[in-house]
């Protein structure tokens, strides 16, 4: 081996060993994040929470979690007489439906997804329009909400809840 060879590898382990001391991986025991940190309060280590600010963390995400709950309304719905509106899901005689496609072609359709509450088997359900399901006659509104209706009741039933913007 050269002489140049030999200087550049005894520069390069020393480079190497002077930038490992320098963060502390060999004989420093205090880390880098306290002998940096201006603050006054200690640095907790990373994932430790103080109790104070646990409380305040926890408080503020259970009133956003409110407020996202109000907001959004309810998802899926038990059927009775008296309700009507627009779901996400409805439980009908033992079975939740769920709103999957809406097709338009010559005969319009849809597709819903009907588990059985005893079993929790899922089967696609193909309903064309009028046509009745656990006792709910449906009828097609849009690319994303159809209507299901009995003597008593009128549910939208529908692909996603809509945002803000837009209109149920």
């Amino acid at each position: 081996m050269n002489k140049l060879g030999i200087i550049v590898s005894v520069v390069s382990i020393y480079l190497c060993f002077n930038d490992f001391m320098s963060r502390g991986f060999i004989g420093n025991s205090s880390s880098s994040i306290e002998q940096k940190s201006n603050t006054s309060e200690p640095v907790a280590p990373w994932g430790m929470v103080k109790e104070d600010q646990l409380d305040e963390l926890t408080d503020l995400f259970n009133a956003y979690k409110e407020q996202h709950e109000n907001e959004a309304g309810p998802k899926t719905i038990q059927l009775s007489e008296e309700v009507s509106g627009s779901y996400t899901k409805v439980i009908s005689d033992n079975y939740q439906l769920e709103l999957k496609a809406v097709i338009s072609d010559k005969l319009s359709y849809a597709l819903i997804n009907q588990v059985e509450l005893e079993t929790g088997k899922s089967r696609l359900v193909k309903v064309k329009a009028k046509e009745i399901i656990t006792g709910l006659k449906m009828e097609i509104i849009s690319q994303t909400k159809v209507k299901l209706t009995n003597d008593k009741r009128a549910i939208t039933l529908m692909m996603y809840q809509p945002n803000k913007k837009e209109s149920v």
